[in-house]
């Protein structure tokens, strides 16, 4: 598990003579209970509806996808997500307080509110958009680098994406 929005991979990492360690996450999907230390504080509700609107075209509901959540919490790792009434997708990020809603809208698209510091939709929105162009590709195709100063992930290779780990 890489952050609170649900997606879990596993790593295959390989260890180099210097220590180092890197490796390709697996492709099938796993499930497992966070340990007590590492699960997201608890959230007593999520505002919806406020902030700054914008409209998408990428389907909330892409968010439904084991992968896709993968994907998504790279971007935005402390963040938990929510469905309301069906069809509105809340995020909302415990760390900055910052939220985002996104809700069919009546002339096709999505309607997108967000509040805060970070731009929370925006994040999931752009590296969604990266994997679905690629195909949306498995975990397979992320990798996992580990030094002794740094850790991250990485996908389409050193001049694409990466994101880094708390080390």
């Amino acid at each position: 598990m890489l952050g609170w929005i649900g997606g879990a991979a596993f790593a295959h990492l390989e260890v180099a003579e210097d220590g180092t360690a890197s490796g390709r996450f697996r492709a099938d999907t796993v499930f497992f209970m966070p340990a007590r230390p590492h699960a997201a504080p608890p959230l007593e509700s999520m505002t919806l509806g406020v902030g700054d609107v914008s409209h998408t075209k990428l389907d909330p509901e892409l968010l439904r996808d084991y992968t896709a959540l993968f994907v998504a919490q790279l971007a935005v790792p402390h963040t938990k997500h929510a469905w309301a009434n069906g069809d509105i997708l809340a995020l909302h990020d415990v760390e900055s307080g910052s939220g985002a809603d996104v809700r069919p809208a009546e002339d096709g698209g999505w309607l997108v509110h967000q509040h805060g510091p970070l731009r929370l939709w925006d994040a999931v929105e752009e590296v969604l958009t990266v994997w679905s162009d690629a195909r949306r590709p498995d975990p397979s195709a992320f990798t996992l680098t580990v030094t002794p100063d740094r850790q991250w992930i990485s996908f389409g290779g050193p001049e694409w994406l990466s994101w880094d780990l708390p080390a």
